[in-house]
């Protein structure tokens, strides 16, 4: 193999890497963990309720002679875990004594998350 073979195929990687635009893209996928006052953690992937739509990509245009812009649409998803789904993780977690919820981006190798609102509410049978 000569140099400018060798220089080729690490063009054609390179190539290769480059990500296809009009390819779809994969839901995404993340750790939800939670840790309790006593250090006890539990974690759940995103998944179990639901994967992460990515966004969706329009195309704009005045008329029909303007070239199309093209643009992200972020969707915003509602996404619920039951505290039951962390204890059944970690029994010793102590749902009364959250002190951190953290997202782990460990499932997807990349994308985009944006998050608007996070809280806590009690069980509907509660209220």
């Amino acid at each position: 193999e000569n140099e400018n073979d060798s220089e080729n195929n690490h063009e054609d990687d390179d190539e290769d890497e480059e990500e296809d635009e009009d390819a779809p893209r994969e839901p995404l996928d993340l750790t939800v963990r939670l840790v309790d006052a006593a250090g006890e953690v539990a974690e759940i992937p995103l998944s179990r309720f639901s994967y992460l739509q990515p966004q969706l990509k329009v195309e704009l245009s005045k008329t029909f002679f303007d070239d199309p812009e093209k643009q992200s649409e972020p969707v915003f998803q509602s996404f619920a875990f039951p505290l039951e789904w962390f204890v059944e993780v970690n029994p010793a977690l102590d749902p009364a004594q959250i002190q951190a919820l953290e997202f782990v981006f460990d499932r997807t190798e990349k994308g985009v998350v944006i998050i608007d609102s996070v809280g806590f509410r009690a069980p509907a049978e509660s209220l």
